[in-house]
């Protein structure tokens, strides 16, 4: 009997361990083996031109798994995504006073320089004060641009709260935006700029309004930031690549567009950012290519001097803005460049060993505070919101250089919002 009841206590001790036992053994299930785990998809870098990738997606992984050095541009990126929900879409026919056209849907603005003429009755024509903006451009009865502006800045806003929080109350609004502004047939806009910047009184056609269209860059991005969401449709992104492929097509064609791409200054490169933009945004990389590779001559040949400074923005009386300003576009048009192989940053014209490197290097010194600006400037001038993207830019092209030590001066007393949007690639504009 104790020798049964020892096998017993021994079987039972044997089977708790997992141990098979001729009693037992039969009853075991077949071994399988385990299903190797399959690996989980990465995620995909958002579909941006100008903004950073890479960037982006890594800040998009930090937030969702709480970081909490984030959440203090996180908030304040929230707070102002929030407010952005409460805004009504913006339209260009809302205005009451119509265009030359006689139609709602053309964009028009006024030339911000130009003021009513003192000595004459009506005012008209306007006459120029170069550098003094007329406030009349923020009147919304007669002008598109402050609409415009808030279009950009909330669809700017809403889309990247949407992207690194999934939230799709964000991308909603964002997509009613769009929809509002360039796709509802009693809403959209035309895809031209023909009145853009008109002088009261003077009714040449001038080309010079094509800059504010640069704005619209900033949707191209934007609606990279909503892919996936429910809210913007396929079809809803082939209407809008259309409306940016015929706003192209303008620009390449119009009196005004052609215009512009002849002048001789920031306005020139301006043009060119926007067409390479909007044209990689219709999977157009051969104009790319070939409108980035004139540039080498047609833009950093013609407008920055051996010594780095730029000419045509120095003999202005806001010379440190528009030079900064200039630089930024060649920065952008280098960064565009590059997506298509052309290489803009390390180009250097014939005869002189200076580029998009020697125009930063001749400011470099002013942005920094080391001298005094020695031409015209009647403005302060943030050295922070015009700069340090352009340098975040430039220490990745340029790592040999001081601009990565500058950029960290310029950054030291920023919000972490501010802060953020440097970091993803976004420029102050």
């Amino acid at each position: 009997m104790v020798r049964i009841l020892r096998a017993v206590v021994c079987m039972l001790a044997l089977a708790a361990a997992g141990v098979p036992t001729a009693a037992t053994a039969h009853q075991q299930p077949p071994q399988t083996t385990m299903p190797e785990p399959q690996p989980q998809p990465q995620p995909q870098p958002p579909n941006v031109l100008l903004l950073d990738r890479a960037a982006l997606l890594q800040t998009q992984a930090a937030v969702r798994a709480g970081d909490p050095t984030l959440h203090p541009a996180l908030q304040a990126l929230r707070q102002q995504a929030d407010r952005a929900l409460a805004h009504h879409p913006v339209t260009v026919t809302t205005k009451t006073v119509p265009p030359p056209s006689a139609d709602v849907h053309d964009y028009v603005s006024l030339s911000i320089y130009w003021w009513p003429d003192a000595t004459t009755p009506s005012g008209l024509p306007y006459v120029q004060h170069d550098g003094r903006r007329n406030p009349e451009a923020d009147d919304t009865s007669r002008y598109d641009a402050t609409p415009v502006n808030q279009l950009v800045n909330d669809v700017d806003t809403l889309s990247l709260a949407y992207f690194l929080t999934a939230e799709e109350r964000y991308a909603g609004q964002a997509a009613t935006l769009l929809r509002t502004w360039f796709i509802a047939p009693e809403t959209r806009m035309n895809p031209n700029f023909k009145f853009a910047q008109i002088i009261p009184g003077r009714d040449a056609i001038r080309g010079t309004g094509i800059i504010e269209s640069r704005r619209l860059r900033r949707v191209v991005d934007s609606v990279g930031l909503l892919a996936g969401c429910a809210c913007w449709s396929q079809e809803d992104d082939r209407a809008l690549r259309q409306w940016y492929a015929d706003f192209a097509t303008w620009l390449r064609t119009s009196p005004h567009g052609q215009m512009e791409s002849r002048t001789t200054n920031n306005h020139a490169v301006w043009y060119d950012v926007q067409v390479a933009d909007f044209a990689l945004f219709g999977d157009d990389t051969q104009s790319v290519v070939a409108l980035t590779t004139a540039a080498q001559t047609d833009r950093i040949a013609a407008q920055i001097a051996p010594d780095g400074g730029m000419p045509r923005e120095l003999e202005r009386t806001r010379s440190f803005h528009y030079s900064n300003f200039n630089l930024q576009a060649f920065v952008e048009l280098a960064t565009l460049a590059q997506q298509v192989g052309v290489d803009l940053w390390s180009y250097q014209p014939p005869q002189s060993a200076t580029g998009i490197r020697g125009a930063l290097d001749f400011l470099l010194p002013y942005i920094r505070g080391e001298n005094t600006w020695p031409y015209d400037e009647i403005l302060d001038v943030n050295a922070f919101q015009e700069n340090a993207q352009t340098l975040r830019r430039a220490a990745a092209a340029y790592p040999d250089g001081p601009y990565q030590e500058t950029l960290e001066q310029l950054s030291a007393d920023q919000s972490p919002l501010a802060l953020l949007r440097l970091n993803l690639g976004y420029w102050s504009d």
